[in-house]
């Protein structure tokens, strides 16, 4: 009874790596070899909006101490975001980020001649 309890206690600390990680690292695995364009978009899309998950956690680590609320929502955001059945990250890929920062592609890689 005392590991349920303290499993339900960790509940975020030990749900998270699996859900942001675990999944998405399967799936990633997963689309590398059955060459899936589309699979790859959504996890490419996923680990960018990941990515920038931690660049904002680490810049405002002091305001995030305060919030006692934040890895639960981290948790939930974060599952709806991997999640396949949902398409979270596309989503908000589409909505916030792509117009925030309307990067032209073929800036971004100058191929070696």
């Amino acid at each position: 009874m005392g590991f349920l309890i303290f499993a339900v206690k960790c509940f975020d600390v030990l749900a998270w790596p699996l859900v942001a990680l675990g999944y998405p690292l399967c799936a990633s695995i997963r689309a590398i070899e059955s060459n899936s364009n589309s699979e790859m978009q959504k996890l490419i899309t996923y680990w960018i909006l990941f990515s920038l998950n931690s660049l904002f956690e680490l810049g405002f680590v002091k305001l995030i101490e305060w919030l006692p609320f934040w890895p639960y929502l981290k948790l939930i955001a974060t599952g709806w975001l991997v999640l396949p059945s949902f398409g979270g990250a596309y989503h908000v890929y589409e909505c916030l980020v792509r117009p925030l920062l309307s990067v032209n592609p073929t800036s971004c890689y100058q191929p070696v001649q």
